[in-house]
Order: C-alpha cells, then sequence, then structure tokens
C-alpha cells in the first residue's frame, strides 16, 4: 500500500484520480490511499477515521480518496439535534467495495452537551438532497469517543445524534432505554408525543422488536421474505404485522400453538423469556444447572416449556425479578419492559456499546460499598459490575482469593464512562470473567 496526500485544492478530474463528481463543498483535508487486494488498515487524518479492509474487497490498485469537508451537516430533521463530527466525503476508483469495510469515525464527547452517546450512529447524506441523512448505525465507543460502522457504499458520512423525547416518559424509570432506542430508530412512539410505556406490548409488537433487533445483528441471516401462505391461521397478509410474524417465524423466535399465534395477546413475562432466549442464539449457552438455580420464590409455577427460556434470560442478565423475589411468569409484559430488555440483548451482543476485554488484577473494595476493582494492566483502575450470572458466579469464586492477596482475571465487556457512587475509576460492566491460570 502506498499513501499520497492531496492539497485541497487537488482536481478529482485528474487521470490519477478516483472517478466521480467533484466536491460540492470546500475541502479543509484531503488524503488518497492506494489498496490491494489484501486486508488493510488504514488510519486516516492521524487517526480520526480507521478503515478495516477485509481481503478481496478492492482489486489491486484501487484508490480511496478520503475528505474532510469544510461546512458542517445541516440535517432538516428536527430530531438530529447533535452534529458530532466533520463531514467526510469518501471516494473510490471504479467500483465500491465487494465486501463490507468498516470504519471507525472520531466524535467531539464535548459536542454531545450530556446526550447519552449510545444515540450517536453514521449518517449518509443524500447528494441530491444535503439535508437529508440515512441513518447507517454504528457502534459506539464512549470512553475513545468513537463510532464503528460497515458500509458497503461511499459517499459523504457524518456522525449525528438522534434525540426523541415522549412527554409520557419525562419521570419514567425506562426513559433513558426507551430513549435509546427510539434515538436508534428500533421502537418508535405511538405519536410524536406519547410512548404509552406503561401499555401492554403484544405478542407482534414484541416479534417486530426482536425482529428490528436482529436486523441489526451481522451473524444474523434474514430471510427474504416468509412463505408463500401464512403460517398462522390467526395471522392474516392484510395485517400490518404479517411480514414481521412470518419472518419471526422463519428465525425461529416464535412457534405459536395448533396454528394459533394470537397476535393480538398481551405477552406474558415468560413468553418473553423463551422468545429473548430464541434470539440470543446458539453462541450464550448455560449450564445443564441454570434451570435449578433461578432465584424467583415462584420457580416452580413456570412452565416447562418456557423453563429454559426463563433460565437463558435470567443467566445472561436479560431478565429479572419483579417485587418479593418472583419471576411472575403470567404477569403481562409493558412497552417499557420490553424495550429495556431488548437494549440489554443489544449490549450483550455488542450492537450499540462496544465490547472489550481487559486484564488485570481482581480485588475487593468496600470504599462506597462492597465491589470489585480491576488493577488493569493500562494501569487504570475498573469499576467492575457483573451483568450476567456468568461474570457474577467467578467475581464471587475470586473474590476468596482476591482477599488473600489478589488474583489475575481476565474481564469482558462494556466500558462507561457514566458518574459512579464509588468514584474509583471508570465502570467496566462484565458480561465474562474468567480467572487467569
Amino acid at each position: 500500500m502506498t499513501v499520497r496526500e492531496r492539497p485541497s485544492g487537488y482536481d478529482p478530474g485528474d487521470d490519477e484520480a478516483p472517478a466521480g463528481p467533484k466536491p460540492s463543498a470546500e475541502v479543509l483535508a484531503e488524503e488518497t490511499y492506494v489498496v490491494g487486494p489484501g486486508e488493510t488498515t488504514l488510519s486516516v487524518m492521524d487517526g480520526i477515521l480507521v478503515f478495516e479492509i477485509p481481503a478481496g474487497a478492492f482489486p489491486a490498485g484501487t484508490k480511496l480518496v478520503i475528505r474532510r469537508l469544510k461546512d458542517d451537516a445541516s440535517p432538516t430533521d428536527p430530531t438530529l439535534t447533535v452534529v458530532a463530527s466533520p463531514t467526510y466525503e469518501i471516494l473510490v476508483q471504479g467500483s465500491g467495495p465487494s465486501k463490507p469495510v468498516t470504519i471507525r469515525f472520531m466524535y467531539c464527547s464535548l459536542c454531545l452537551k450530556g446526550m447519552d452517546p449510545r444515540k450517536l450512529g453514521v449518517y449518509r447524506e443524500d447528494p441530491s438532497n444535503p439535508g437529508v441523512f440515512t441513518y447507517l448505525g454504528g457502534v459506539v465507543d464512549p470512553v475513545n469517543h468513537t463510532v464503528t460502522v460497515g458500509l458497503e457504499g461511499f459517499g459523504k458520512y457524518v456522525v449525528l445524534g438522534r434525540n426523541v423525547t415522549f412527554e409520557d416518559t419525562t419521570d419514567h424509570w425506562a426513559r433513558n432505554e426507551i430513549e435509546v432506542l427510539a434515538g436508534r430508530y428500533i421502537v418508535s412512539g405511538v405519536s410524536s408525543e406519547e410512548f404509552q410505556p406503561d401499555r401492554l406490548i403484544t405478542r407482534a409488537e414484541l416479534a417486530k422488536l426482536l425482529v428490528g433487533m436482529l436486523a441489526l445483528d451481522p451473524n444474523t441471516v434474514m430471510p427474504g421474505s416468509g412463505p408463500s401462505t401464512p403460517s398462522f391461521t390467526d395471522v392474516s397478509p392484510q395485517a400490518w404485522y404479517y411480514s414481521v410474524v412470518e419472518i419471526a417465524s422463519v428465525l425461529g423466535l416464535i412457534k405459536g400453538d395448533a396454528g394459533f399465534f394470537r397476535p393480538d395477546d398481551p405477552v406474558t413475562r415468560q413468553e418473553m423469556a423463551i422468545m429473548l432466549a430464541r434470539a440470543l442464539g446458539a453462541g450464550y449457552t448455560m449450564p445443564a444447572g441454570a434451570k435449578q438455580s433461578l432465584p424467583f420464590s415462584d420457580a416452580s409455577d413456570i412452565a416447562s416449556w418456557a423453563l429454559d427460556g426463563v433460565a437463558a434470560a435470567w443467566y445472561w442478565g436479560l431478565m429479572q425479578g419483579m417485587g418479593d423475589n418472583e419471576f411472575q411468569h403470567l404477569g403481562n409484559a409493558t412497552r417499557a419492559q420490553a424495550a429495556v430488555v431488548v437494549l440489554r440483548m443489544l449490549e450483550l451482543k455488542g450492537l450499540v456499546s462496544s465490547v472489550v476485554t481487559l486484564r488485570g488484577n481482581l480485588s475487593v473494595s468496600e470504599i462506597g460499598g462492597r465491589h470489585f476493582e480491576l488493577a488493569g494492566e493500562d494501569k487504570r483502575v475498573y469499576v467492575i459490575l457483573p451483568q450476567t450470572e456468568p461474570a457474577k458466579n467467578c467475581l464471587e469464586e475470586a473474590a476468596q482469593a482476591a482477599s488473600s492477596g489478589g488474583v489475575q482475571v481476565t474481564v469482558t465487556g462494556i466500558l462507561s464512562d457514566e458518574p459512579n457512587v464509588y468514584m474509583r475509576g471508570q465502570i467496566l460492566k462484565a458480561i465474562e470473567v474468567r480467572v487467569d491460570s
């Protein structure tokens, strides 16, 4: 690979330039790279952008031009309230990549002005309408201030923050989770003012939510369409939820009973648990004794067909008990509860916030209340908050060794720079903990 820098006045009509239109805005900085067919990592503009190019994405000699444009994005959508990066234009000589190219965009943390960074995403500007932007998603690293996304084509891109609020969630316990999902176009309100967080969610609505979540997972192969004939006798092809119910059926999220799906029935908590467990996928296993370890006082009342699902949802930190240490398996789930568990799954799968793996010395601290801390190999201190039963169990097992001199562990989880009562360092939300030999 060779790197060639061009001045901002460089004419893209030059015979060495990528084919395509001339820049429509003034260029502040520009860099040109020649890439080959091999796997390549490009650090552009002193690391402000980082490209991870898979092998075979481009033929040998392909030229990429990356430009930083002078003018900031001006979205016409009033919910796009935060412009968190400059606009970048990416051009390629010839056809676009044959495989998705992963790009990490650095964003301005001060520009958020208190916004949850998980509401950020990478957007593509409409070439014929500069005020219109298409959401492409992105995984946020709130510590290193980056958003990472896979792109199948090139154009003009910017990091924007979408702030969607509802009048009836202002004081609601799930307000932040609802707003994060709304900012990512995963949930929407019943109107621009109302989300109706405490309304019971139907089986069809939960199917739609889970299908939308799995569509964000690169490990999920989404079906092109459902079967030619309806899978359920009570789901009409004219119903608004027909396509998502059929896709959910193909994905194995729902099975129905005797040919009926009961789409308009409120979903019970045990039904939600088993649908969540199916959405987790094969990579999230649990030990054989997990079902017997359920901590709920009413665990014996859970239906046998739902027991594995409830155990998986509890074990992986997606669902917790209700009051009086009960699971309340026949209780109905609300729209707010469904939003919270879906966000937990997105976090677990690393689809909203980046997942990191850190190694260091584990200790137990009583400062601010008993908790675990990791003295990382990077010389930083992290407060470990377990998010799953595997993480909790391993931390407790390691606690005795830690109290007698410390123990080396490897922690996989999500870093957060949110304030915490311990005032000891950044929070590391642990998904998995392993004691090193």
